[in-house]
């Protein structure tokens, strides 16, 4: 019986040297991909900034508005945004490459009371 022993510790011998001599050759499959170099990727453009449209306002031919709390007219910068046309229903600006038009709500827009003649 001692023989049995002996020759099975010289065959797991003789297996396991290739395995000791080159472990690189060896491969896990349990193991996950390499992962790809982590790169940053390119940042998207900034969504244009929301702007709160309240009031607009023509009168003897000027226009304005109230946008952000900010009085604003035709020309003017509001937030790095600039107003480019005031309309009775809207107000369009340019924030960089983004045109941006703000509207009114139907029921806001409202009508300058005559009195009756």
């Amino acid at each position: 019986m001692s023989c049995v022993p002996l020759a099975f510790l010289g065959i797991f011998a003789v297996l396991a040297a290739p395995l000791q001599a080159a472990p690189e050759l060896l491969v896990d499959p349990m193991r996950p991909p390499a992962a790809a170099p982590h790169t940053e990727p390119s940042a998207p453009p900034p969504p244009p900034s929301v702007f709160d449209l309240r009031a607009i306002k023509i009168e003897r031919g000027r226009a304005s508005a109230i946008i952000d709390g900010q009085v604003v007219t035709e020309g003017s910068e509001i937030n790095g945004a600039k107003v480019l046309k005031i309309t009775r229903e809207q107000v369009v600006i340019v924030e960089g490459d983004h045109t941006i038009e703000l509207k009114l709500l139907k029921n806001e827009i409202k009508r300058r009371h005559q009195a009756p003649r």
